[in-house]
């Protein structure tokens, strides 16, 4: 918890001093805003973020990862309880031929953005009144848009939803995938306050999406004439790369091309710094001490 309203309003005044009743006028006036400025706070995250999916051999790992930034506010609710909420832009890839076994032969890749909003609420298994740092916990709900693509052998970029790789939208119960949807993000991270308005973390996040085409592969190869009927000589094309290895030819129709049991997800590992900026322009402005210079959380901090 920051100082009451209480103590700011007993923090001392000349009367006698000329800026006395500005700095009292001021105060009086910015009660309203400080009542919840002080729990506010700007964050932003910076780091690394990952698929999970069938074009990667290992499910978490730092390969074929990409940075990732977030801009974001939380406010504390409680002193154990943070309500958050983070815009975020990353990018993901997989390949299959930096994968092992039957991977190199399918020789499928994609790319995508992916912009994410997420709504959570954060435990803070410490208060840090009584604290330097505490590891947290977290969960919510998030939206989250992305749009798969490749590059074919000309180097041209092609969007691959639009080709309904695996037969969505012309074959019977197999229907197109949405590139806008809700996902599950949860985690766990460390924060460590600087100072009273300032705090670093670190944090790990992993997002539960409800589909398997992140990637845009997922079940089965689609029978070609029909592929080719529907999509065109690009869908037949992207669908089946093996030839481009060894030339082998378009396998038959419901051949395995993916596993449709296990949905697709992404991660990331990120550094976290958050600020309470509005609280500490005030302070400045009615003389107030800074927080840059009190390392104090609480009005009296007695951390360990």
């Amino acid at each position: 918890m920051i100082c009451s309203l209480k103590e700011l309003l007993l923090y001392p005044v000349n009367p006698f001093n000329s800026n006395a009743m500005k700095k009292l006028s001021i105060i009086l006036f910015c009660l309203p805003l400080i009542a919840g400025a002080q729990n506010f706070h700007f964050t932003g995250r910076l780091g690394l973020a990952g698929y999970v999916g069938d074009l990667k051999k290992q499910s978490i790992s730092l390969s074929q990862t990409h940075i990732m930034g977030s801009i974001g506010v939380q406010y504390d609710l409680a002193e154990h309880i943070t309500a958050r909420s983070y815009l975020t832009l990353t990018s993901v890839r997989g390949d299959d031929k930096k994968g092992t076994g039957f991977m190199p032969q399918r020789n499928l890749n994609f790319r995508t953005k992916l912009f994410d909003w997420e709504l959570t609420a954060q435990y803070n298994i410490f208060s840090l009144n009584d604290k330097w740092w505490t590891p947290y916990v977290f969960a919510g709900v998030g939206i989250y848009h992305f749009n798969p693509y490749t590059m074919d052998t000309a180097d041209n970029k092609i969007y691959l939803q639009p080709l309904s790789t695996e037969g969505q939208g012309f074959i019977p119960g197999a229907t197109s995938y949405k590139l806008t949807d809700i996902c599950i993000p949860l985690g766990v991270g460390v924060s460590y306050a600087i100072n009273e308005d300032m705090r670093l973390g670190l944090e790990v996040g992993y997002r539960k999406l409800f589909t398997d085409y992140l990637d845009d592969v997922s079940n089965t190869y689609v029978d070609r004439t029909a592929l080719l009927n529907a999509r065109g000589q690009t869908a037949v094309d992207l669908a089946w790369r093996t030839d481009e290895i060894n030339g082998a030819p378009y396998p038959a129709a419901k051949t395995i091309r993916g596993n449709a049991d296990h949905k697709d997800g992404y991660y990331y590992i990120a550094l976290t710094y958050t600020v309470r900026y509005f609280f500490d322009k005030y302070k400045q402005i009615v003389g107030l001490p800074s927080g840059r210079k009190d390392k104090k959380v609480g009005c009296p901090a007695t951390r360990n």
